[in-house]
């Protein structure tokens, strides 16, 4: 609904806190109910998800082709002589909100631009406990030149809030390397498994799959029931396609954690009915193999620092300032 857009101001509103003391046309950042003095943005998302996506997608094309120093992104990004170049496997391209949880936000501020941009607010108030937020609306409300003022909603404990902080201050390669550590280590429940077969023959079938959306009833009694794949598997077995399944782990509600999904993969592959021959792709990290990557990172390290143009002002397309670097 966008019945209210005229009013003089918007309050992006990003708290499970009382309204009583704020006026204004409200844009909940994260409710889906409506009414004639609140927009939900996750609700004009949907309603308008053609156009949104049309925006981002024109902003990682353009993105890509921008240059820095007289070289793409895609070449700087690019992997030695392999041909193969890092932009393609970075987030912005994925566009996946099940590994990218900043993807949300992204969406929510073009939907907001797009608000913006119809009710023409003379203010913009942010009521949020979370900076990135109060931050991503105020460079976008900058961008289009109306005034914008930030709240914190103090529903957030300061616990969190406080973690978030310190988590905030350390360098991104430190991050990084942290965040390398961590997968490492939740690996070691399934490093060194292996499938009890694999078909190499030229008429097998290799599939690339994350371990999700499962019956979990099924999977503990030992059945590939996957709800991604609709049965195709059935079909590949009547059909007589020995099939090989390389699947990484994503945590879900289907599947809480990594030693679930190996408990789970070791009696799909007991049963005697012929589901496909599966293993985790975790399984394969060896600390040989982080070690390998993270020295691939470490040398590829200069290569990146000429990117530290992207936060640049006026750098890339018109997206580019509210989006960066949320």
């Amino acid at each position: 609904m966008t019945d209210g857009l005229g009013c003089s101001r918007f309050v992006v509103w990003d708290s499970t806190g009382s309204r009583v003391n704020w006026d204004g046309h409200f844009v909940d950042w994260n409710g889906y109910a409506e009414s004639r003095g609140a927009t939900s943005l996750l609700r004009h998302v949907e309603v308008n998800a053609e156009e949104i996506r049309d925006r981002y997608l024109t902003w990682v094309d353009e993105l890509g082709e921008s240059r820095i120093g007289g070289r793409r992104i895609v070449d700087r990004m690019a992997v030695g002589s392999t041909g193969f170049s890092i932009w393609w496997m970075s987030s912005i391209v994925e566009k996946s909100f099940w590994n990218t949880s900043t993807m949300a936000t992204v969406v929510r501020l073009i939907a907001l631009d797009g608000l913006i941009a119809r009710g023409e607010p003379e203010t913009v108030t942010v009521v949020s406990d979370r900076k990135e937020v109060r931050r991503a609306v105020r460079r976008l409300c900058e961008l289009r030149e109306i005034p914008c003022s930030t709240e914190r909603a103090g529903v957030e404990a300061f616990g969190v809030r406080f973690r978030r902080w310190i988590f905030g201050l350390l360098p991104r390669p430190i991050q990084a390397l942290r965040a390398l550590i961590d997968y490492a280590v939740r690996g070691r429940p399934v490093r060194g498994r292996r499938p009890r077969q694999w078909d190499d023959s030229a008429s097998s079938l290799f599939l690339l799959s994350c371990f999700g959306h499962l019956n979990s009833k099924e999977a503990a009694a030992g059945r590939f029931d996957s709800r991604y794949w609709q049965g195709l598997y059935e079909v590949f077995r009547e059909s007589g396609v020995t099939t090989n399944w390389l699947q990484y782990f994503a945590t879900s509600a289907d599947v809480p954690d990594l030693a679930t999904a190996s408990s789970w993969i070791d009696k799909i592959d007991a049963n005697s009915e012929d589901q496909g021959n599966h293993v985790l792709l975790e399984s394969y990290a060896s600390p040989r193999l982080h070690a390998r990557a993270l020295w691939r990172w470490i040398c590829q390290l200069p290569s990146m620092v000429p990117l530290r143009a992207l936060a640049r002002p006026g750098f890339g397309p018109d997206l580019h300032a509210i989006l960066w670097p949320v």
